[in-house]
């Protein structure tokens, strides 16, 4: 997700295509980018369009009004499912080989198997602190720190088949194409509740806005959407697409969960306020021995 001035929802598809329309549903463009190669996964940032061509096992990008197209900007790719991008690198699952790749976000010092061991994995999102990917072949959501270490391949388990997850505030989404239907967990993976949003039609891609939950529904071609707390769903938010898979929503970024003071920050709280009070009431002391000598020379 990236900030915009107009937002937009991109999508891949099968058959090389990228396409493009405005939040609202009012322009779908279904060939906004040509020239790829299944290319299903997508994501975007302030100054560029990331997709991966599962058949042509490279990495695409393009300037974000879609100009400076490059079809094999990264290659040594197998079967690249989906993209992630933070300030400092892009991520991608190589869904045939088992593993996450990793770049820099200029493209260089590409490691196709910086995390190992994963099961046909699909979708893939970053944040400040994780790396979390789906792994389709075995039904779970893996995490691991955005440094690689740590890796949990089964940090959420009986998900059905999923694809994308995001993760925005609180809690951590991901589109089960086989439910079919969007579930969600805690930030920390309890709480999983794999039925949250229901009546969706192979659902593959998902991202959010400030208010909203998008995912794409390969079943019957549409962009669903609800707010974020699950409520108010439309499962026909946009229609007249081409078999979208991979979906990317550029906007407002959504809140963060709220951040509760470590010991050590309540304890400058605390002293603060204790100085504050002492030093206010230094001052009442000093403006009434003032007050006394004005009244009793």
């Amino acid at each position: 997700m990236a900030n915009s001035a107009m937002a937009y929802v991109y999508w891949g598809q099968f058959g090389g295509n990228i396409g493009r329309s405005p939040i609202d549903g009012s322009s779908v463009d279904n060939a906004w980018i040509t020239g790829g190669n299944n290319s299903l996964g997508i994501a975007v940032n302030a100054t560029h369009a990331f997709w991966t061509n599962q058949g042509g096992v490279t990495l695409g990008r393009s300037n974000i009004d879609g100009s400076g197209v490059d079809q094999n900007w990264i290659s040594g790719c197998n079967s690249p499912a989906q993209v992630a991008v933070d300030d400092n690198y892009i991520y991608w699952t190589n869904n045939s080989a088992g593993t996450i790749g990793r770049a820099n976000i200029d493209g260089s010092g590409a490691n196709q198997a910086w995390i190992a061991g994963c099961t046909s994995p699909s979708g893939i999102t970053v944040d400040d602190n994780y790396v979390y990917w789906t792994n389709d072949g075995v039904n779970t959501i893996g995490r691991a720190n955005i440094d690689g270490s740590g890796v949990d391949q089964n940090w959420i388990t009986g998900c059905t088949n999923p694809e994308q997850v995001v993760v925005s505030g609180s809690y951590v989404y991901w589109a089960n194409r086989g439910g079919p239907s969007i579930g969600r967990a805690n930030i920390d993976g309890t709480g999983a509740n794999q039925n949250w949003i229901a009546g969706c039609n192979n659902p593959a891609g998902l991202d959010y806005d400030a208010t909203y939950l998008y995912w794409s529904n390969n079943g019957d071609s549409t962009i669903g959407r609800a707010k974020l707390d699950g409520s108010d769903a439309n499962q026909s938010w946009i229609t007249g697409l081409n078999n979208p898979y991979y979906i990317a929503v550029d906007g407002i970024d959504a809140p963060t969960a709220a951040t509760v003071p470590t010991l050590s920050e309540w304890g400058k709280i605390i002293l603060f306020l204790i100085l504050g009070a002492l030093g206010f009431r230094a001052m009442r002391k000093h403006r009434s021995a003032a007050y006394r000598s004005i009244i009793y020379p």
